[in-house]
């Protein structure tokens, strides 16, 4: 129901305290007190589904920006799915206590713009309209196991089509989604699925929440097509350009600054820097102008290479514009072996995991090589920001998982104990 400002349950949550400090009139009916004091004094369980939800909701108004969001509560005994939005207002019917904690980043002040019981007829329609939708979408158990489709998810994927893992050509590739969606709060992929009507590319997105008559977790899930693979294409050479194009940019900005400082190698070496990224870049333009994508690489057109020297080439494109924002990327040698592939590809990939470390995972990056592998390692730009694995949906990383895929080696992305990301790419070994 929609109610108006006096009829709104209002209440402030002290998600440090486990406390509600402070409600309204209609806010103490919600929570079934007969007094503020009484609702002051109610103990939260820290491992409590109450606690826990409005406690990720006070961390999503006040650390992510948002302004609204849907979750469920069991104020008594049924679940009640509600829309909070943050209130700024001191008004609502209720007098507020001088100890309130409003504007504390661990407290925030909901108010419950809609209350819909899976009992009534609220909620039947929300029900209809997720039926009705045009957008494939099916909501799932952590698991992966279909709890509810809309007719255009049977339309699309068959009557029969509930297992979410089986719609993937990569089982694992589903696997991993429920992971990073689990552990965020909206993830999105690009990926190959099978369909009633053939394999077709969609892009996956998935959100966390409750399921409303249960309190249960659940991931919803949503198919939207995919942009065609010429669209794609172009879209790759020029998420590719941008890295070639802020080297060039970096290394001009910086002999600049140096003038006279350098000497005769290091302007060499810089003007050489220059020049491997012009490559790279006239490379690309020929790509799009050919307008097809670059061919697919045979086990014939392999050819042993030195991940280091793909490494340090990429380290150095990157360097200046880490160091720009206050940080590096290092070089570290475990082991210097070589592999077997593409050296080309292969640059594409790092150089890709280096522009995403660098853009979201602050600017502080390690390259480890071990013999045929290389590990991409940043901090994280904020260890309290949304959760990292959601990066892995970028288009860049799926650039590089495409990449890989093609030429034999693996790619495995997780988040590490610093906050941030750690990609490992593994090649096949030159032996």
């Amino acid at each position: 129901m929609t109610s108006s400002e006096t009829e709104t349950p209002i209440f402030d949550w002290d998600a440090r305290a486990l406390r509600i400090t402070w409600a309204n009139r209609a806010g103490l009916a919600f929570w079934g007190a007969a007094s503020l004091g009484e609702l002051k004094a109610r103990p939260f369980s820290p491992r409590g589904e109450i606690a826990q939800v409005l406690s990720h909701q006070s961390d999503l108004f006040n650390h992510y920006g948002l302004d609204h969001g849907w979750f469920v509560l069991a104020p008594g005994a049924d679940p009640l799915l509600c829309r909070a939005a943050r209130s700024l207002d001191d008004s609502g019917g209720g007098v507020r206590d001088a100890q309130s904690s409003e504007g504390r980043m661990n407290s925030v002040r909901l108010e419950l713009r809609e209350i819909l019981d899976p009992q009534g007829n609220d909620f039947a329609r929300a029900l209809a309209a997720f039926e009705a939708g045009p957008t494939p979408q099916i909501v799932l158990s952590p698991d992966g196991d279909a709890l509810l489709r809309n007719e255009a998810d049977r339309h699309m994927f068959g009557a029969d089509a509930s297992a979410f893992s089986a719609r993937f050509r990569e089982p694992g590739e589903a696997r991993r989604a429920l992971r990073a969606a689990e552990a965020s709060d909206g993830f999105a992929l690009t990926a190959d699925l099978q369909s009633a009507f053939g394999p077709e590319r969609f892009q996956v997105v998935m959100r966390r929440f409750r399921d409303p008559a249960s309190g249960d977790p659940a991931i919803l899930c949503a198919f939207i097509e995919a942009p065609k693979a010429e669209a794609e294409e172009r879209a790759r050479i020029a998420h590719d350009l941008r890295s070639p194009l802020n080297a060039i940019q970096g290394f001009a900005e910086y002999m600049d600054l140096a003038a006279d400082n350098l000497t005769a190698a290091e302007r060499s070496a810089y003007l050489a820097d220059i020049q491997g990224a012009c490559a790279a870049m006239l490379t690309l333009i020929e790509t799009l102008v050919d307008d097809a994508a670059p061919p697919a690489v045979s086990a014939a057109d392999s050819a042993p290479f030195s991940p280091f020297q793909v490494a340090d080439a990429v380290a150095r494109l990157h360097r200046q514009r880490a160091r720009r924002a206050g940080g590096d990327v290092v070089v570290a040698i475990e082991g210097a072996g070589e592999a077997l592939g593409d050296a080309e590809d292969a640059r594409r990939i790092v150089d890709n995991l280096v522009d995403n470390a660098i853009r979201h995972g602050g600017a502080q990056v390690t390259l480890t090589i071990r013999d045929a592998e290389v590990v991409v390692s940043d901090g994280g730009a904020d260890n309290d920001a949304a959760p990292v694995l959601s990066r892995v949906g970028a288009f860049g990383l799926r650039n590089c998982r495409d990449l890989a895929d093609g030429m034999g080696a693996s790619l495995d992305i997780a988040a590490n104990e610093a906050g941030g990301v750690t990609a490992r790419l593994t090649f096949a070994g030159a032996d």
